[in-house]
């Protein structure tokens, strides 16, 4: 039978599939809105199945607070255009709202495993990948809870893009400093300015003693190695590996990073500085950087 433009319409809201398709599914199964439905909710698998392998090299970062708890999420897609459209953010902001809601939800695996309502999460994930077309990826969860002695800062950078709402952007910082004392106004501007920092240098640790065995020894391997067919002095070669992994030390640990607002000191530093002029010792706890395009 030939379906009616109403009943391809109403196909089309259930589904979110495109005109052809419910089309062809609605005269594949002889007008039954249910059929067809469950014939397009199957294909939908296999096509997010399909897409599951391809690159997000876009998409949107969420932060939300309540103020005992500030949460980061890292949401991916493959495009610009998806990540701006209404259903994209929508299903962000659901989802970072769900992780400000239930503390169980620390981490992507658990999230995922959720339900939002009586939904499961990985099911609305699904048919938002079969109605966009692209693969989506929830990429990192981030849920920080204030205690005691400690301040919670979160920074939200849309880039150079307009259009992005006060809880979204491109870029998103949380950063956690424990301080014994302090105004804490004092240290939430201190948080702030170190969010920043964090958001342009993209330290991957806070310290050096952060930094796993593994990824010490494989760096300190891969330095050796770039002086195998060098002709110098065992001695020569030694200083140069330290020195050359001194310098990675200062790109990928957080307080070895020249500070972003004054280049001439360090970030440990600066803090030291501002720990002195706050009146308190000021440590950083932790902090998670999430970016849409990288």
């Amino acid at each position: 039978m030939k379906p009616s433009t109403a009943l391809i319409k109403e196909l089309r809201d259930l589904t979110g599939a495109g005109f052809l398709e419910c089309k062809e599914a609605l005269a594949a199964h002889d007008g039954d809105l249910e059929r067809a439905r469950a014939h397009l909710r199957r294909q939908g698998l296999e096509e997010a199945e399909d897409k599951a392998e391809r690159e997000t090299k876009d998409g949107l970062v969420v932060i939300k607070g309540d103020g005992a708890v500030t949460v980061a999420l890292n949401v991916g897609c493959e495009t610009d255009f998806v990540a701006r459209t209404v259903e994209f953010r929508e299903f962000a902001h659901t989802l970072a709202d769900q992780v400000l809601a239930d503390p169980a939800l620390v981490d992507v695996e658990a999230l995922l495993a959720a339900t939002t309502g009586s939904t499961p999460v990985e099911k609305t994930r699904r048919d938002l990948v079969m109605k966009l077309g692209e693969n989506i990826t929830v990429d990192g969860v981030a849920r920080y809870a204030e205690q005691p002695g400690h301040v919670v800062e979160a920074y939200i950078h849309a880039g150079t893009l307009a259009g992005y709402g006060p809880e979204e952007g491109r870029v998103g910082v949380l950063v956690e400093l424990q301080a014994d004392g302090g105004e804490r106004s004092a240290l939430h501007d201190l948080a702030h300015d170190l969010a920043l920092h964090i958001a342009a240098a993209n330290p991957r640790y806070v310290s050096v003693s952060d930094i796993p065995e593994a990824v010490l020894a494989a760096e300190l391997a891969e330095r050796r190695a770039e002086l195998t067919t060098v002709d110098k002095p065992a001695e020569i070669k030694t200083r140069i590996v330290e020195g050359r992994l001194h310098k990675w030390q200062q790109e990928v640990v957080l307080l070895r990073q020249p500070f972003i607002r004054d280049p001439e000191v360090t970030v440990g530093d600066w803090l030291a500085q501002a720990a002195r002029e706050i009146g308190a010792p000021v440590s950083v706890t932790r902090f998670t950087r999430y970016a849409a395009d990288e």
